[in-house]
């Protein structure tokens, strides 16, 4: 994914989470409380599953909000953290926190914590795995999976056998049409590797461990989102420069290759943040405290990041609604709207003009 970023093509999605970001978990670790809460959802309030997640009041407060709700006709996907953190978030932020996963008798506070994740985002392809480069595809995981979300159908490992299946018959195709050949750049050759190869040696740099935990605090910046927390994990990927300028990769091949995986990684973070800073609403994955609305008016589009080091940049990109037969109403949508409440959500467009939306409570979730 980082390869075809520098190699010009732009990566989509990438604000909905690629790289490791936090998560709520309890804060002993080990119980999650998305594998929990997908299993009880259709059982919770019985006998079988005596699990629930309550404020500091001890007020189970999940039923109170349409977003995390249980209702008959919907289907929540995805990791259900992502689904409670808005209301978590509202709950400690109004005075009723810390908030407790209560699993009958044993009780955890909920904290953050960071965790790997591969939820949705890479190279930006079409529907038959072209990027923008011709001769350059792209599949799997390392693709966007032209849009699709991680946790559809298209994106698991469905997915990546067709989009894998169809990127190798159009690169067949690709060179079967070529004409004449291309002699490769030596000296084009010769930089890659030597760019490759530099932190080999180099026993006096910063070592990947050590990068690796510098990373670990901007994570947080990245999971707790707004215009100042996002801005802040931008600048400090940034400022990451001088220790990926020279990276301790010792005398061992394997610490070589760690020391590149970092360096990609790194290079995607700054990407994540960027991305995330483009999409100025609160949309699956990718929850704003200052802008916690679900727009459709404005962002039901696609957010691509292009470039590399200074040149990197992000900009919206329409989604040819045209195509599906199921289109997103325009509308604007509280996702801590309380049950059964019609709320008009109040706030101000980018030009400081106020504008109001309104909650549609038919079909939320759907």
């Amino acid at each position: 994914m980082a390869m075809c970023q520098r190699a010009g093509v732009g990566l989509r999605g990438m604000e909905f989470g690629r790289i490791c970001f936090g998560a709520i978990w309890p804060s002993y670790g080990e119980q999650m409380i998305s594998a929990n809460e997908r299993m009880a959802r259709n059982f919770r309030h019985t006998d079988e599953v005596k699990q629930k997640i309550v404020n500091a009041l001890g007020e189970e407060f999940c039923e109170q909000y349409e977003w995390t709700r249980v209702r008959d006709d919907r289907m929540n996907g995805g990791p259900t953290w992502k689904n409670y953190m808005p209301a978590i978030m509202k709950e400690v932020k109004e005075g009723r926190g810390p908030c407790f996963l209560d699993m009958g008798g044993a009780v955890f506070e909920i904290g953050f914590a960071q965790r790997a994740s591969a939820q949705t985002g890479g190279v930006m392809i079409d529907r038959y795995t072209h990027t923008s480069i011709p001769g350059l595809f792209s599949s799997g995981n390392c693709s966007d999976m032209n849009g699709a979300m991680h946790y559809s159908i298209p994106y698991n490992l469905l997915g990546s056998s067709y989009t894998g299946r169809v990127s190798g018959r159009e690169a067949a195709e690709y060179a079967r049409k070529a004409e004449g050949w291309i002699e490769p750049s030596r000296a084009q050759i010769d930089k890659f590797k030597a760019e490759a190869y530099a932190p080999l040696g180099n026993d006096k740099g910063t070592t990947e461990a050590q990068l690796r935990c510098k990373m670990i605090d901007i994570w947080p910046y990245l999971d707790y989102r707004t215009e100042e927390t996002l801005t802040i994990a931008y600048n400090k990927f940034r400022e990451l420069g001088a220790d990926v300028a020279n990276l301790n990769g010792g005398n061992d091949i394997h610490k070589l290759c760690k020391s590149l995986k970092i360096l990609n990684v790194v290079q995607l973070g700054e990407a994540e943040a960027l991305a995330a800073l483009e999409r100025k609403e609160s949309r699956i994955e990718h929850y704003r405290a200052d802008y916690p609305y679900l727009d459709n008016k404005n962002f039901a589009k696609w957010v691509v990041v292009e470039g590399t080091g200074d040149d990197m940049h992000s900009y919206l990109k329409d989604i040819p609604f045209e195509r599906f037969k199921y289109r997103p109403e325009p509308e604007i949508v509280d996702r801590c709207a309380p049950v059964g409440a019609y709320k008009l959500a109040e706030f101000k467009t980018d030009d400081g003009k106020p504008s109001v939306g309104v909650n549609i409570q038919t079909g939320w979730g759907k």
